[in-house]
């Protein structure tokens, strides 16, 4: 596959310097006034998203799609997000979909592209072709998200855990992301079931419980996210991120994860 990458949400994170490595740029302190707790730097305070703590563990991963009663009662009804390695790689779209591929049998379909990869919901969104916009999306700080169209929806197909048990009678929608890479969303909470899957690049997510739900501002309430920089975490204005604990999930090409609304 050329070097794109679809439905990618990327946040990387680092982590703080210790204070042992703190004495060792800057040599070992005279003093021994401790700093006002009011003074204090939060840990993650103007860090990626992430930096406060390390996470506590990670999504849990299977190496199948499970049946759909048993994907309903693990992990549907109870909101619990899972990985399915592999899961897409006998779909026709993951074996045939490159550059040239879409340009030549998709091209004249119109798409919706958003301007900043970095996600920014107030900017503006715009139309063209797949062909333009496979053009330019290289070298240009651009991001197709679009509804998958008729035509493409006969190389695609539903994972087996979606198959029966009334999973198809509330399906809404199809939605293609597509990039070269280095898409960041804002931190936010899905209002509807999904299931995402990679078909190139990589991607990480931070995801975190529902029931700490308090301790995240979505201050956005309309768009259900919160306003927060992911680069830059300003934890005087959002003190609640740095109570957080999250969890880490990494999607390799073929790989589909379910995540559940808020």
């Amino acid at each position: 596959m050329d070097s794109h990458v679809w439905s990618v949400i990327v946040v990387v994170f680092t982590t703080l310097a210790s204070a042992s490595n703190m004495e060792a740029m800057h040599g070992p302190s005279t003093n021994s006034v401790d700093m006002p707790e009011n003074l204090k730097i939060a840990p993650g305070h103007l860090q990626p998203l992430g930096s406060h703590s390390p996470p506590v563990g990670s999504v849990a991963i299977l190496d199948h799609v499970p049946d759909p009663l048993t994907f309903f009662r693990d992990y549907v009804q109870p909101g619990k997000p899972v990985l399915f390695r592999g899961a897409a790689k006998n779909m026709k779209a993951f074996q045939r979909w490159n550059d040239d591929y879409l340009r030549n049998k998709y091209g004249e379909l119109e798409v919706e592209v958003e301007e900043g990869k970095k996600e920014n919901r107030s900017l503006s969104l715009f139309h063209m072709t797949l062909a333009r916009f496979l053009e330019i999306y290289n070298t240009s700080d651009v991001y197709m998200v679009e509804s998958m169209q008729d035509p493409m929806k006969e190389e695609f197909m539903l994972l087996k855990c979606l198959l029966c048990g009334g999973f198809t009678d509330v399906l809404l929608d199809a939605v293609i992301w597509f990039s070269s890479g280095g898409t960041k969303s804002v931190l936010h909470f899905d209002a509807l079931d999904n299931i995402n899957c990679l078909m190139d690049g990589e991607k990480e997510l931070i995801m975190m419980d529902r029931k700490e739900e308090s301790h995240i501002d979505i201050d956005n309430v309309d768009g259900n996210f919160c306003e927060v920089d992911v680069d830059k975490v300003d934890m005087t204005k959002y003190p609640g991120l740095q109570d957080v604990p999250w969890y880490s999930a990494k999607m390799m090409p073929s790989d589909c994860i379910f995540i559940p609304y808020k």
